[in-house]
C-alpha cells in the first residue's frame, strides 16, 4: 500500500515547515516559495500541481499580501481554491488560517483575512484549520526573532493541529491513495 499524498502550497511558512520529516507517514510534496503572494501561487498553480494526485492539499497563503496591502487577496485565493477543485474534484483541500502574528497592523489585517478564509473553506470538500485560535491558547512564544515566521514550537502546533484534522476526517497512513 501506497501512503496518502499531502499535498503544501503557499509561502515561507509552507516552505520553512519540514513537513516531510514532520509528517512521514504521508507522502509529502511540499512546493512552498517564500516571498510568493496568493496571486504568484495562482499564476504558478497549474504547473505546481501537474502530476500529482493528492488525498488533501493543504494550502497556506495570504501572509506576503498583508505586507504589500494587496486588496485582491480574498479573490484571488478564491481562485486557487476553485482552481484546485476543479483539478481534483475529489481532494479535500484544507485552507490554513494564518496565525496571529505579532506585528500589530498585519495582526488585524490577518484576522481579517481568516475571516474570508473560513467562508471560502466553507465547501463540500473543504476545510478550515484555524491556527489563530490555537496559537493564542498554547500561550507561548511560537515565532521566530522576525515575529512572521514560526520557531519549531510554533510548526508543532501547527502539525498537531493538523494531525489532528486529518485524523478526525479518517485519513489514515494505511490507507490507499
Amino acid at each position: 500500500m501506497k501512503p496518502l499524498e499531502l499535498l503544501f502550497l503557499g509561502d515561507s511558512l509552507i516552505d520553512y515547515g519540514d513537513w516531510p520529516r514532520r509528517l512521514p507517514q504521508y507522502r509529502v510534496i511540499s512546493k512552498g516559495i517564500p516571498g510568493e503572494t496568493s496571486g504568484e501561487l495562482l499564476l504558478r498553480l497549474d504547473r505546481a500541481v501537474a502530476g500529482h494526485h493528492p488525498a488533501a492539499v493543504i494550502l497556506m497563503t495570504g501572509t506576503n499580501d498583508l505586507f504589500i496591502g494587496d486588496p485582491a487577496t480574498t479573490a484571488q485565493v478564491q481562485r486557487v481554491v476553485d482552481r484546485l477543485n476543479h483539478f481534483f474534484p475529489e481532494t479535500l483541500v484544507i485552507l490554513t488560517g494564518l496565525p496571529p502574528f505579532v506585528w500589530p497592523h498585519i495582526k488585524e489585517a490577518a484576522q481579517a483575512l481568516n475571516r474570508h478564509l473560513r467562508a471560502i473553506a466553507n465547501r463540500p470538500r473543504g476545510c478550515y484549520l484555524d491556527l489563530e485560535q490555537s496559537f493564542v491558547a498554547a500561550d507561548r512564544h511560537l515565532f521566530s526573532a522576525d515575529g512572521v515566521h514560526l520557531n519549531e514550537a510554533g510548526y508543532q502546533v501547527w502539525q498537531h493541529l493538523l494531525g489532528l484534522t486529518l485524523e478526525s476526517l479518517h485519513f489514515s497512513a494505511s490507507d490507499l491513495s
